[in-house]
């Protein structure tokens, strides 16, 4: 006979392998554009910063700025974000989201809200 506490974990159990689920699958945000986690937490930090570098967007990713350029090309290719050099350095390459990137990322932004609010299940 199961007692409390391990209902209650097998239940978490199954919330954390649906969430975890979700999370792992690439998804379409608007767009024709597959996304896959990497992209669409490289693609958020950039929509909420624009203007930001690499360097930036490794420290806010936690990952190294060696990562970066992979996923930044793939986010070019898929004409979610350009790069740009302003006038007064052009040596710091900065990033900003395309229309079709504003897109993706408005439409990750109403993912995470159903998400959060427990109706994606």
């Amino acid at each position: 006979m199961c007692n409390q506490s391990e209902i209650i974990v097998e239940i978490m159990m199954r919330i954390i392998n649906k969430a975890s689920s979700a999370m792992a699958e690439p998804h379409n945000f608007g767009t024709d554009e597959v996304l896959y986690a990497s992209e669409l937490h490289m693609l958020d930090v950039i929509g909420k910063n624009p203007g930001i570098n690499v360097t930036e967007i490794a420290e806010k990713l936690g990952i190294t700025k060696g990562a970066v350029p992979k996923i930044i090309r793939k986010l070019v290719d898929k004409d979610l974000i350009f790069r740009y050099q302003t006038k007064d350095n052009k040596k710091i390459v900065k990033f900003k989201l395309t229309d079709k990137g504003r897109i993706a990322f408005q439409g990750h932004i109403e993912f995470h809200q159903k998400f959060d609010s427990g109706s994606f299940f």
